[in-house]
């Protein structure tokens, strides 16, 4: 047999094989007026977290399930926790998403405290997308928490999405109103969270303990949280190489954003903190803790822009047995960030490695190498991202480090070789 002849043979069958890979690929539903006992199609959609727990060993790479709109109220933390374990791909994710532009938003209505930690999502297999699905406590399931005026659900509803697994995206999802963490990670990798609202937790909005991470392009804010609340921390020696940017983090409770023990190689730039440190006595904007030994090295922090609050000053630098002597503010590269509290604080840690800053407001002078001066912005004592923005004739306007910069700004922008101190680029053309 020729050449020709083969191929005329072979390529009905690879054509064949590759329509038959296509459709191996399913589609499931989600309704809250569903019922378990259907089949999981679009006419027929299942209805409870706990039928799409129980089918996860059916589901293959490729597959998807819809979430049509409206409500799933969960009433028992039946297991503590509802575990997506499917495992998909890197080139055919799981994937859990809402239906076309509906809204479906699962409802956490447990009306007991639990008598353990409760992990409400689970999200343990590998490569596995979740996107635009809300995810809400109900006040009065939080409520169930209160001691008199302590919270101590917190610590047992530990968080409304706990990642286990590997390749895991979360994206354009809302976590609304939980009294633990938003968004907590074990030692999981290459995580992507983006275009997500995390407001209201109790506890951290972020808390990152895996490695190879990207949180971007988010919203979090932590005015209901307790003195415990940081926009994000990064916790142990598990948690290295994340990069952190692009995000507007509001009022966290504790501090802004927090490093904490073994973290390594970390990354945090372009982001706008506005009051971090505002709901504890002892906030600060920065935050550096030796949890399980001294802070590790390569980590920066770099072209943010903090306003607003910082009820004890802006940069913590605490020093406790655990640090080994080492003051764990000086393993941090702080450079090119502007910090303009509202009302005049001090400014912390003085050393090294916080250079090139601008600061503005404090009541101490600017430490060598730093500038105490006014960085013209748009307006700090708002809220908004927008309001961190520089004005013509800031002197944070070309005056970064030309060494070392972010290629982008806040807003994805490209920042030229000389590029401005803080989250945005003044002068930046839209890409």
């Amino acid at each position: 047999m020729n050449l020709k002849k083969l191929l005329l043979i072979l390529l009905p069958v690879v054509f064949s094989m590759g329509s038959l890979s296509q459709a191996e690929a399913a589609n499931y539903y989600m309704s809250p007026t569903g019922k378990d006992t259907n089949p999981g199609t679009l006419g027929l959609p299942w209805r409870t977290l706990g039928k799409l727990r129980s089918v996860q060993s059916m589901l293959r790479p490729g597959d998807t399930v819809y979430f049509r709109g409206g409500n799933y109220i969960v009433t028992s933390a039946d297991r503590h926790y509802y575990s997506l374990g499917a495992v998909g791909t890197a080139s055919a994710p799981i994937t859990y998403k809402n239906y076309q532009n509906e809204k479906p938003v699962l409802v956490y209505d447990w009306r007991i405290v639990p008598p353990s930690k409760t992990y409400f999502l689970f999200l343990s297999g590998s490569y596995t997308v979740f996107e635009g699905i809300t995810i809400r406590q109900t006040e009065q399931s939080r409520s169930l928490g209160m001691v008199g005026n302590k919270e101590i659900n917190y610590d047992r509803v530990k968080s409304a999405i706990y990642v286990g697994a590997t390749n895991i995206k979360i994206r354009k999802c809302m976590i609304d109103n939980f009294s633990g963490v938003g968004i907590q990670t074990g030692g999981s990798t290459n995580l992507l969270v983006e275009h997500c609202i995390v407001q209201g937790t109790g506890s951290h909005a972020f808390y990152i303990a895996g490695k190879g991470g990207v949180i971007r392009y988010n919203v979090t804010d932590g005015s209901r949280g307790k003195s415990v609340q940081q926009g994000i921390q990064l916790q142990y020696k598990s948690s290295r190489g994340n990069k952190v940017y692009g995000n507007l983090m509001k009022n966290g409770q504790g501090s802004g954003v927090v490093l904490s023990g073994g973290v390594s190689d970390n990354e945090i730039f372009n982001n706008v903190i506005v009051n971090g440190g505002s709901g504890s006595a002892s906030g600060h904007a920065l935050g550096f803790w030796c949890e399980d030994g001294p802070i590790g090295s390569g980590n920066k922090f770099y072209n943010n822009t903090v306003i607003g609050k910082s009820n004890a000053g802006l940069v913590s630098n605490v020093l406790t047995p655990k640090c080994n002597g080492v003051r764990p503010a000086t393993r941090v590269d702080i450079r090119d960030n502007i910090f303009y509290p509202s009302s005049a604080k001090p400014i912390g840690y003085v050393g090294a490695s916080l250079r090139n800053n601008i600061f503005y407001n404090v009541t101490d002078s600017a430490p060598t190498g730093n500038k105490k001066v006014n960085p013209l912005l748009v307006n700090p004592l708002s809220t908004t991202a927008a309001s961190a923005m520089i004005k013509s004739g800031s002197p944070a306007i070309n005056a970064g480090l030309s060494s070392l910069y972010p290629k982008t700004d806040y807003r994805g922008y490209a920042r030229p070789a000389k590029y401005d101190i803080g989250a945005f680029e003044f002068g930046a053309v839209s890409p």
